[in-house]
């Protein structure tokens, strides 16, 4: 522990600011996947890793029973993890789907050549 540390630092909301910022970050994401706003989702999730990386240089200056981040981290993990489910179900229906139109795909390729006209080299007389 900082020899700076002070006890009101928690009660100080600027101590948890990366933490509030993760949650942030995964309510936008939550939101979006809402939304089905890929981009957004995209960009937040871009920003995830700078945000845990100012949480981690600020928590080992909290004290070890910081109940308040404690609780900030889980709700965070939670929604992360939300997120995470509704993009993998998300990329499965969309897999399948894919493997719908595919498989359409070849079975009208398959029908076309089946039941094309038959070039028997001989040509009708169509100008009379």
């Amino acid at each position: 522990m900082p020899d700076d540390f002070s006890p009101h630092a928690l009660c100080d909301e600027s101590a948890f600011e990366p933490l509030l910022r993760l949650r942030q970050l995964a309510r936008e994401i939550r939101a979006a996947i809402t939304r089905n706003d890929l981009v957004i989702v995209s960009q937040a999730a871009g920003l995830l890793p700078s945000a845990l990386a100012r949480w981690n240089a600020v928590y080992p200056t909290l004290p070890v029973g910081a109940g308040d981040a404690a609780q900030i981290a889980l709700e965070t993990r939670n929604l992360l993890h939300e997120c995470e489910v509704a993009l993998t179900q998300a990329m499965l229906q969309v897999r399948e789907e894919m493997r719908h139109r595919h498989k359409g795909k070849k079975l009208l390729i398959s029908a076309r050549s089946r039941y094309a006209p038959f070039s028997s080299g001989i040509r009708l007389d169509t100008r009379k």
